[in-house]
């Protein structure tokens, strides 16, 4: 039987860790897994090749991965199981993960002209990506602020408020 596995992330930064787990059902005489490998996959037009081993564990089904991996590269793995009796699976499908960008923001334009906003007051370009390839800009205020407006109507603004939120 071919064993199916996932990963908890499939977008890592480089350095990054990840865990890989795969389903083993057992072989008609109820053989248990004795051990499993984990290779690294790689594609000759749409064949894949089965390469080097990067982990191996004895009876447990999930194994904790952390490869030295150059940033903008995708890996593919898969894994094959082992029984008791020494009956060997197939290898499972292929699973990639992506070696990302560490998260970069700058901010790319303003609209304050001498204390003065002018129109939206704020323009980013985020590159990277964060944890589990999500990555989250959050605008927090930087100084209090009182403003009357011409209607009698008073808004504050307070240091360290959160303004907006987004997330990709």
């Amino acid at each position: 039987e071919k064993p199916v596995l996932n990963l908890s992330k499939t977008v890592i930064n480089e350095g990054g860790t990840f865990t890989a787990k795969w389903a083993y059902s057992s072989t008609s005489n109820n053989d248990t897994q004795a051990y499993a490998e984990i290779c690294e996959v790689v594609y000759s037009g749409n064949t894949p090749v089965y390469g080097d081993l990067i982990a191996y564990t004895e009876s447990s089904q999930s194994i904790e991965i952390s490869q030295e991996w150059t940033t903008g590269t995708t890996h593919y793995l898969a894994v094959r199981v082992t029984s008791s009796t020494g009956t060997q699976s197939e290898w499972s499908e292929p699973v990639g993960v992506y070696v990302a960008e560490p998260v970069s923001i700058s901010i790319t334009q303003t609209s304050i002209t001498d204390g003065a906003v002018t129109t939206m007051p704020i323009t980013a370009t985020i590159t990277g990506a964060g944890v589990s390839g999500t990555t989250t800009l959050v605008i927090k205020r930087a100084e209090d602020y009182h403003l009357y407006r011409p209607d009698d109507k008073d808004f504050d603004g307070y240091a360290g408020e959160t303004i907006a939120t987004f997330s990709q």
